[in-house]
């Protein structure tokens, strides 16, 4: 039942003397912990435990234990009640309020005059749990819109690298998901476009601004230019450094041809869903298509000859229109993006391009093309919100945090805890093989977990799935060691691994451990001489009569005191008496040598050797030896009746116990004949 069976004889005595609240009390190093009975009863509970489960100690007591876990959790505990398991298990606790704990329990078994209780430490796992639920959520919700949007989406290094990437911009430059993540956005860029490319990402990187929009061109890989429309954002970590782009890549090849075909028309057609019109240098409009008149509902002759200022009103020309139509004077086409109100259709969120028009380096007006991007907004949004979702999340979980990518699980995030609680950052750890060449620095130890462990974890990838939490020792960036829990789970192309620290924890097991061992000794050897006392002597006593009795073998028994032992601890003193106890102890149990064998301090000046398996005469030849081995201490006595030195009287027994004898019988017929010894002149052995 228990691998500590001295553990139970404290347990059992503490409770005997303070009751279930004293088990609990002194175990108060330990996480949340209670008493049940064998029936499932609550009848003790300390501070850390109330605080988890929320009811008051007064309204603990006398609850069953299957009300305070989940109706779904009542049969597997039943289950283990039954088998008097004492393995660590996962439970969930139900609290007052109705919110579900969840916890890792750690049971004990003890019994207290043959009635069986329960002690179990409580260690709330809630918070990783929880945050492995909003992962799987949040992963969904993020994978839904990144993969299946009608525009292509990608993640982009700090250098340029593909990360990640969608598969609408895959078919937008023909390239499969696989060729283009060994690419970066500079090879696929045409080379009249790249430099502003790569000036908007220095602005971004300098915290310039927070995104850019441009029209450039990729090269197909067949070879030929496509006209796309770039949105770049930058995703920072909590501490505000860079981390990577997400990138929004919209084909408009199309519309760029219809619009350069119109550009100088006087008559423009509606072969777009764009918005397109051209003005004068005045700002008069000229001619408009049918989406344009649409969104404003007008009619040609209503809008044909009329200002700029005039359609959209003074307050809106004057702060979003006129800055940007007053630089197209200046020859230079300008792009940018804002939210619209127009008459008919409503808040939307357009992408414009003013283009001026030159005539023999005369200024004639420019050329209006506005797209309605309110479903690619919103996408971008929904995007750039889960990002910081996800890293917020993370940043926030007292979890360390390692995010991977593929089977050889290269780092593509790790969060502040985890440096935090390590001491490494990504570049000290790119990749798992790195980080298990420092965290585990001894070759036997990285060994053994990575032969369990990778095998586990290809398993994972390959089938999307998460694995058994294992714990392990990780040496820290300062040398230091820690204890932690792990947690992976592998969600589409990304790993995550979910460190918990549970050195405190393991330290109170460590402590509990040392305690239970100095409880052991303690509960089973005396104080003084450090030979088995009385106790674990009365306890094996009757252990030995029963394998006797089965057995129908010979129990030896035999009773030692010290004479005129009172007399020597009146003249020499307490501490030379203590002295003298300790050295007849240590010479008695070098003879008796046998691991059946126990020598005990009985009480007092008292002894008693019990000795398995051994007959009348062996054990008296046994007595004999321990007589003579006494006498030859030569301990000084001046004060004894019967010699000089310290001697001692001995009493032996030897009986075949049968059923029905009590096994106290043999410490009567050998105390009876440790008296006669007594009688007949001391320092000697009686026997019979």
């Amino acid at each position: 039942m228990s691998q500590h069976p001295q553990l139970d004889y404290f347990l059992e005595s503490l409770f005997k003397e303070q009751g279930a609240e004293g088990v609990v009390e002194s175990l108060s190093f330990l996480f949340g912990s209670f008493v049940i009975t064998k029936d499932g009863v609550v009848i003790g509970a300390n501070q850390d435990f109330i605080s988890l489960i929320e009811y008051d100690l007064a309204e603990l007591i006398g609850m069953d234990a299957m009300d305070l876990i989940t109706p779904d959790e009542r049969p597997y505990l039943e289950s283990r009640f039954v088998t008097n398991s004492t393995d660590r298990y996962e439970l969930k606790l139900l609290t007052k309020s109705n919110k579900i704990k969840y916890t890792i329990v750690s049971p004990k078994i003890f019994l207290v005059n043959d009635d069986k209780y329960r002690l179990a430490e409580f260690i709330d796992i809630s918070e990783q749990k929880q945050a492995l639920a909003n992962l799987q959520n949040q992963e969904g919700k993020y994978r839904s819109v990144f993969d299946f949007a009608d525009i292509g989406i990608a993640r982009v290094d700090l250098g340029g690298s593909w990360l990640e990437c969608n598969k609408k911009l895959c078919d937008i430059v023909g390239y499969s998901k696989e060729e283009l993540l060994q690419l970066s956005f500079q090879d696929i860029t045409h080379p009249d476009d790249l430099a502003m490319d790569l000036t908007h990402v220095r602005e971004l990187l300098a915290n310039e601004r927070k995104t850019y929009a441009m029209e450039k061109r990729y090269i197909h890989k067949s070879g030929y230019p496509i006209w796309i429309n770039l949105t770049v954002s930058l995703v920072r970590d909590s501490n505000r450094e860079p981390m990577y782009f997400i990138s929004f890549i919209e084909d408009i090849s199309e519309i760029k041809i219809t619009r350069d075909k119109l550009r100088f028309s006087k008559e423009i057609v509606s072969v777009t869903t764009d918005m397109l019109a051209e003005v004068d240098d005045n700002f008069v409009y000229l001619a408009v298509n049918k989406s344009y008149l649409a969104a404003f509902g007008l009619s040609e002759a209503e809008i044909l000859g009329k200002t700029i200022l005039e359609v959209f009103g003074e307050d809106f020309y004057n702060t979003t229109i006129k800055v940007n139509a007053e630089k197209t004077k200046l020859g230079e086409t300008v792009r940018y993006q804002d939210w619209f109100k127009f008459p008919a259709t409503g808040l939307k969120f357009m992408d414009i391009t003013y283009t001026p028009v030159v005539d023999t380096d005369n200024y004639k007006g420019f050329v209006v093309s506005a797209r309605d991007i309110t479903a690619l907004k919103k996408a971008q949004d929904v995007i750039i919100k889960n990002e910081e979702k996800f890293r917020s999340m993370f940043e926030s979980l007292p979890l360390a945090i390692y995010v991977s990518k593929g089977i050889d699980q290269v780092a593509e995030f790790i969060n502040s805890t985890f440096t935090k609680m390590f001491g490494y950052t990504i570049d000290d750890v790119p990749t798992v093989n790195d980080w298990f060449l420092k965290a585990y620095p001894d070759d036997d130890y990285r060994q053994e977990l990575a032969e369990g462990w990778q095998l586990e974890v290809e398993e994972a990838i390959k089938l999307k799935s998460s694995i058994k939490q294992i714990e392990t020792y990780v040496t820290c960036k300062d040398g230091t060691e820690k204890y932690i829990r792990w947690g992976y789970i592998c969600l589409e192309e990304a790993n995550y691994a979910f460190g918990l620290d549970i050195t405190l924890q393991k330290v109170a097991e460590i402590k509990l451990l040392n305690e239970n061992e100095k409880l052991e000794h303690l509960s089973a050897f005396d104080g003084l001489t450090d030979i088995t006392n009385r106790r674990m002597f009365d306890l094996n006593l009757k252990k030995e009569w029963l394998r006797a009795q089965r057995n129908a073998s010979s129990l030896s028994l035999i009773m030692i005191d010290i004479d005129f032992f009172k007399a020597y601890n009146d003249n020499y003193g307490h501490i030379k008496g203590d002295e003298c106890l300790k050295l007849i102890a240590e010479t008695l149990d070098k003879i008796a040598t046998r691991s059946v064998d126990m020598v005990a301090r009985f009480g007092g000046e008292e002894f008693a050797i019990l000795l398995p398996d051994t007959d009348l005469q062996q054990c008296r030849k046994i007595a004999e030896n321990c007589c003579s081995a006494i006498f030859k201490l030569q301990i000084p006595h001046e004060y004894s009746s019967v010699s000089n030195v310290v001697t001692i009287s001995l009493g032996v027994s030897s009986s075949r116990p049968k059923k029905g004898v009590d096994s106290l019988s043999l410490i009567k017929s050998a105390d009876k004949l440790l008296y006669q010894a007594k009688n007949n002149g001391r320092n000697r052995v009686e026997y019979h």
